[in-house]
C-alpha cells in the first residue's frame, strides 16, 4: 500500500466505484459501519471516514440510522474522473457532457477575465495610481 494511501482512503475508493458501477443504487441503503469495518478488515473510525469523504462527493447521505447511496446525477464534479477512468474506453456520451461542462467553465472563466481587462483598461490611472501607492507602502 503506498504511504499516500489510508485505510480509509481506499475504502472510500472502492465504496465510490462501486457506487459509481451502480452496485449500489441511488436510495439503497448503505450497509452500517460495524458490516464494512469487517468487510475491509478496518476500525469503524476508518470506515466512518472513507464515508465522509462519499459524502463531500455527494455520492452518499449519512442520516441518523445510516446512510443513503445518492444519484450520481447530483453528486460533486470531482466524480468525473473516477467514473471516465471505470472502463478501458470511457461512455462516448459521458465524455461529450464532460467537455460541454468544462467548455462552458472555461468560456465563463474567460469571459470575466476579459471583463476585467475592459475595467482595467478604462481605468488606467486609477490602477496605476493604487500601484503605484502600494509600491510606496
Amino acid at each position: 500500500m503506498p504511504s499516500s494511501n489510508t485505510i480509509s482512503h481506499e475504502i472510500a475508493d472502492t465504496l465510490r466505484d462501486e457506487i459509481l458501477r451502480q452496485r449500489y443504487q441511488s436510495g439503497d441503503r448503505f450497509p452500517s459501519e460495524r458490516d464494512l469495518a469487517a468487510r475491509f478488515d478496518a476500525s469503524r473510525g476508518a470506515v466512518r471516514e472513507g464515508l465522509s469523504q462519499l459524502e463531500q462527493l455527494g455520492l452518499i447521505r449519512t442520516q441518523p440510522g445510516g446512510a443513503r447511496v445518492q444519484s450520481v446525477n447530483v453528486a460533486s464534479l470531482a466524480v468525473l474522473g473516477p467514473l471516465l477512468a471505470l472502463d478501458d474506453h470511457p461512455d462516448p456520451l459521458l465524455v461529450d457532457q464532460f467537455l460541454l461542462t468544462f467548455g462552458v467553465l472555461a468560456a465563463v472563466n474567460c469571459k470575466e477575465c476579459c471583463e476585467r481587462s475592459v475595467t482595467r483598461a478604462t481605468h488606467p490611472t486609477e490602477e496605476t495610481s493604487r500601484s503605484l501607492s502600494d509600491q510606496a507602502r
